[in-house]
C-alpha cells in the first residue's frame, strides 16, 4: 500500500510539471515540459515492471541511499523555491521604477 501511494505522488507530481515549472523555463506556455514528462514516466513505468530487480533494489536500499542527502530535503526544496519568487519579485519592482 505504502508503495503505491508513493508512485501515485511520484505520478501526479510528473503530470503537473507546469504547475511546479520554475519561473523562466515555460511557465506560461501550455505544459512546456510534457515531452520531458512523458519520457521519465515511461522509464518509470519500465523499471517497475522489473519487479524482480525492483525487490533487489528494495533490499540493497538503493532509493533510501540515493535520496539521503541534505541537498534533497523538502526543507531545501522550499527554500530555492522561495528563493527563485524573491528573485522574480526583486526584478519586476526594479522594471516598474
Amino acid at each position: 500500500m505504502q508503495e503505491s501511494y508513493g508512485i501515485g505522488g511520484l505520478e501526479a507530481l510528473l503530470s503537473n510539471c507546469a504547475l511546479i515549472a520554475t519561473p523562466g523555463l515555460g511557465m506560461d506556455t501550455e505544459y512546456a515540459c510534457e515531452p520531458t514528462i512523458a519520457a521519465i514516466q515511461k522509464r518509470i513505468i519500465a523499471y517497475l515492471s522489473d519487479v524482480e530487480q525492483l525487490r533487489e533494489d528494495q533490499k540493497a536500499q538503493i532509493f533510501r541511499n540515493s535520496l539521503n542527502r541534505p541537498k534533497f530535503t523538502l526543507g531545501k526544496m522550499c527554500e530555492s523555491y522561495i528563493d527563485v519568487w524573491q528573485e522574480l519579485y526583486k526584478k519586476l519592482q526594479k522594471e516598474q521604477q
